[in-house]
Parts: structure tokens; C-alpha cells; sequence
């Protein structure tokens, strides 16, 4: 069984989905932030970015990914709500939702992708 916190990578592997409880990405230094970081002698360090998903439960990423600016978070946050979207393979049912929260490693929100499926009246 699949525990509730995986990170992002681990469930993009996995091609894992879920249903939407809201959970706040919280505040202050994210767990991990710095975690694989460039901090050595004369090598910049690059911003990291974590990539929260929410649907059915919150998948909150604690290790990040470093990325050379917002362009590229923005670019990875949108390739990965399609592949996510698509390997749900027909179960995003009408009155579900699912989004996607980009972070700073402060845990100040960069973007979100929120889909929201929902009938025609």
C-alpha cells in the first residue's frame, strides 16, 4: 500500500491520483528545502520549487526540485498536470476537482492549476 504523504516525483512516477482535501502548504521553510541544493564554494545556488498536488488527499512535495527560474516551474507544472490528468484514464468524474500548487522553498505560492470537472446544467 502507497502511504498518504508521497512526494511529487514519487507519485509522478508512479502515475498515482487523488481526490481533493485541501490542505494548506503551510508557512516558513519547507521541510527538506535545501536538501541536494548547489551550496557549494563558488556554485549558485538555483531556486527550489515544490510541486503540491491535491485530489482526494494532499500529496505535499518535502524534498523540491531545483530550477533555474518561475519559466521553468511554470513549464514543469503544466507538462505534469497533463500527464497526471491523462493517466487517470477516465476516472476525473464530474464534481471532482484536482490542483496543482508551485511553491518557493519559503512555501509562497508561485502558481496553481486547479481543474474543476463539472455537468452542464
Amino acid at each position: 500500500m502507497i502511504a498518504s504523504r508521497q512526494t511529487y516525483g514519487q507519485a509522478r512516477a508512479l502515475n498515482l491520483t487523488f481526490q481533493v482535501s485541501l490542505v494548506p502548504a503551510g508557512t516558513g521553510v519547507a521541510p527538506n528545502a535545501l536538501a541536494g541544493s548547489s551550496m557549494l564554494p563558488g556554485h549558485p545556488v538555483m531556486p527550489r520549487s515544490f510541486f503540491n498536488v491535491y485530489h482526494d488527499r494532499a500529496l505535499i512535495d518535502d524534498e523540491g526540485e531545483e530550477l533555474p527560474d518561475k519559466h521553468t516551474a511554470w513549464k514543469e507544472a503544466t507538462m505534469t498536470t497533463g500527464q497526471m490528468l491523462q493517466s487517470m484514464d477516465g476516472s476525473f468524474l464530474p464534481g471532482t476537482e484536482w490542483r496543482l500548487e508551485v511553491t518557493d522553498e519559503f512555501a509562497n505560492p508561485l502558481y496553481v492549476i486547479h481543474v474543476i470537472a463539472e455537468k452542464p446544467r
